[in-house]
């Protein structure tokens, strides 16, 4: 049953209570987190300050203790856990403005470098995970929709939360479209029109342009990237996984997604010291795949994966010790061409039209090791990471443009969203 559908007074309560945590929160804020207040995740070990690296790690949290979303929720304890884990093993958590500042212009960064960011603007972050990210001076970004805000949803920041973040210098503000929806929902023209609009009502709250864009559920197609680009953000960011370097596509870099289903310590301290793979040519490059399914097809048709990438000559090597996994195929086997290109060719998983395609390899061959999902098998060892989402329209929901266009299927308040990364 759909609660914002058939309870009509939800709204009403919702909006109250986001009116009283609201103050609460501004209240705590206000007595206990000075604005002009950052510091480090602690201070950290001499080897820490000494080591320097040219990569790092982001991090993409969605929503909190929201049992209803479980594709894209974390609850607040696994939240907090992994906070405390950063802190205590001496990961320098830094804004994520400065890191890609710094990896821009070749400036080393010191070693375990990560960044926290805030996907979607959900007013369950705010109410719980952020309040222990202020309280301990931590950095982060969040990414809002615009239209949530001036439609007041209560599953969304509101005005006044915005307002409240912008005082402190160690928060970051970056936007997502400002509709809230999958790309494939709308036509170019309409991506388009929702790309500007997040801009502007920015600039109208901040009176700033927008130097940090996300891309909405990480989809993409290589126009609307190209749109991004034009739009001279400092970086755009999607929700494929892997860490970020100087050689990385500052117009669509990974991230690492945590969720229920991906948010033990064990795999999170894989991935907090996992390095970037370096891979290049890597195609598609867009992760929203048009035209690959004929319109006929239905969602379960079988489709086939189609990606490649290449390494360097002396980097040839990595790919005798580097595996492949898609989601809902575990393993798969890829064609290495000459010595230097990785070649997958894969029957796509049926009733998905969401794949996640992660390649890894070690670091140091002695310890390579991997374990049956993909994942390395031992939280000592560091991993090269390549990570890629891949999203295929069905052709169903490709047919409802015209009204969602319209603005009919795209109401604020009702649970309608297709589900969240994975």
């Amino acid at each position: 049953m759909n609660v914002y559908m058939d309870s009509p007074n939800r709204n009403t309560f919702l909006l109250l209570r986001r009116g009283i945590t609201s103050a609460c929160l501004l209240i705590f804020f206000t007595l206990f987190v000075p604005t002009n207040f950052y510091k480090p995740a602690m201070a950290a070990s001499p080897i820490a300050t000494e080591n320097k690296s040219l990569s790092a790690v982001i991090l993409a949290y969605h929503r909190i203790d929201e049992d209803l979303y479980p594709d894209t929720s974390l609850s607040f304890e696994q939240f907090q856990i992994q906070i405390d884990y950063l802190q205590s093993q001496n990961y320098n958590i830094m804004p994520l403005s400065s890191v890609i500042h710094a990896l821009k212009n070749q400036t080393p960064l010191p070693e375990k470098t990560v960044s926290i960011t805030f996907e979607g603007g959900y007013s369950s972050a705010y109410r719980k995970a952020i309040p222990l990210l202020l309280k301990r001076g931590l950095p982060f970004t969040v990414f809002y929709p615009s239209e949530a805000v001036q439609m007041k949803n209560p599953d969304y920041l509101s005005l006044s939360d915005l307002k409240t973040l912008q005082q402190y210098n160690f928060v970051d503000i970056g936007i997502l479209p400002a509709r809230h929806s999958h790309l494939y929902l709308q036509d170019d023209r309409e991506n388009l029109r929702l790309l500007n609009k997040a801009i502007a009502d920015y600039q109208t709250i901040f009176n700033e342009r927008p130097s940090l864009f996300s891309y909405p559920y990480g989809e993409y197609t290589a126009r609307y990237k190209m749109a991004v680009k034009d739009r001279n953000f400092q970086a755009a960011i999607g929700i494929h996984s892997g860490a970020i370097s100087p050689e990385s596509d500052f117009n669509a870099l990974p991230r690492f997604s945590i969720t229920e289903g991906y948010g033990d310590i064990e795999r999170f301290a894989i991935i907090v010291n996992a390095r970037p793979y370096p891979a290049h040519d890597i195609e598609p490059d867009e992760t929203l795949i048009e035209g690959t399914k004929p319109p006929s097809m239905k969602l379960a048709d079988p489709g086939l994966l189609s990606l490649g990438f290449t390494v360097s000559q002396e980097k040839s090597s990595l790919l005798e010790q580097t595996n492949c996994f898609l989601s809902g195929n575990g393993r798969i086997q890829f064609e290495v061409i000459g010595s230097q290109r990785a070649e997958i060719r894969q029957t796509l998983p049926q009733n998905d039209n969401r794949v996640r395609l992660t390649c890894t390899a070690p670091i140091s061959r002695n310890a390579w090791e991997t374990g049956e999902s993909g994942e390395a098998g031992t939280t000592e060892q560091q991993w090269y990471w390549l990570g890629r989402l891949l999203v295929y329209p069905p052709a169903a929901i490709e047919k409802q443009r015209s009204s969602v266009n319209k603005g009919s299927a795209l109401s604020p308040f009702k649970n309608n969203r297709p589900a969240g990364p994975r």
